[in-house]
């Protein structure tokens, strides 16, 4: 249901950017202290970006990660199948014990996910520095440039 959800949100966003020809093309993955960021960037077809977004999620889980940012500071937007990956993600931590959060959405995604609701479901900031404070990183390790994951 919140996979559907998601979906129907961001179909707005899609018909925006139809003509748009950069699309999330994979993940990068970075981490500061106990913290996994999961940052989208510009490149490639929809499906291919969530089944990227779900394995990148699904690889954090099993290194241990519970703390998960997916920064969209590089995304322009996010199709039907990206909002369903970041519900998986969303629920996939959650059964773990875990927290999934957004940082840095698209304004037509942000509208769109404020319309259905679903920022009332996922946590959502504005900056990746206030997701970091969220989960409890210092300001100085926040500024650190981080792990490669």
């Amino acid at each position: 249901m919140l996979v559907e959800v998601a979906r129907r949100a961001v179909l707005m966003s899609e018909q925006e950017s139809s003509k748009d020809e950069s699309k999330p093309r994979s993940v990068s993955r970075r981490v500061i202290n106990d913290v996994m960021i999961l940052q989208l960037v510009e490149g490639a077809e929809p499906f291919e970006t969530a089944r990227i977004l779900n394995d990148a999620v699904t690889l954090a889980i099993r290194d241990g990660y519970r703390k998960v940012i997916l920064d969209h500071a590089h995304v322009r937007y996010a199709s039907s199948q990206t909002a369903g990956a970041i519900c998986s993600a969303y629920t996939g931590l959650k059964n773990m014990q875990g927290e999934c959060v957004l940082t840095c959405l698209p304004r037509s995604v942000s509208e769109a996910f404020r319309m259905s609701k679903l920022d009332q479901i996922l946590r959502i900031f504005k900056t990746l520095p206030e997701a970091l404070e969220h989960f409890g990183v210092p300001q100085s390790d926040a500024a650190a440039p981080g792990v490669e994951g």
